[in-house]
């Protein structure tokens, strides 16, 4: 028994170094539309950005140290990508975070008028570890 006792420290130390800051982002899911959002977003500036950023300089890496979060902004779209993990730094390409708007247009967007309330997609850092990546209109704090 008391060596059962001594594991479950271990064990709980090795969730906390390996697993995602939130238990949400834990799950690995498919794209989100948004359900509520401060303001519509225009649909173009997805279907504009994301085209950008897959053909661009679609190699650029940008560091996302753990429980840290970046932005993009085109036009009046902002794109937040945060890297849940607490103790993994990982980079994420700008043809990444174009391939994940361009799922949110598809499955939030296209077909739905000019106007688009965006969503939630998940990608992939450089280190193989899941990034959450969010449409919010410019200006907005992704935080």
């Amino acid at each position: 028994m008391h060596f059962l006792l001594t594991l479950i420290p271990i064990f709980i130390l090795s969730l906390l170094l390996t697993s995602p800051f939130t238990v949400q982002s834990a799950i690995h899911h498919g794209p989100q539309c948004a359900q509520i959002a401060p303001k519509s977003l225009p649909s173009e500036d997805i279907k504009v950005f994301a085209t950008k950023l897959q053909t661009e300089n679609p190699n650029a890496l940008t560091e996302l140290p753990g429980t840290t979060s970046t932005y993009y902004e085109h036009g009046s779209l902002r794109v937040c990508v945060y890297n849940d993990y607490w103790f993994k730094t990982t980079h994420v390409a700008d043809k990444e975070v174009g391939r994940a708007l361009q799922v949110i247009y598809d499955k939030c967007c296209a077909g739905k008028g000019k106007d688009c309330i965006g969503g939630y997609a998940q990608g992939r850092g450089d280190s193989g570890i899941y990034i959450d990546i969010l449409t919010w209109p410019a200006g907005m704090d992704c935080d």
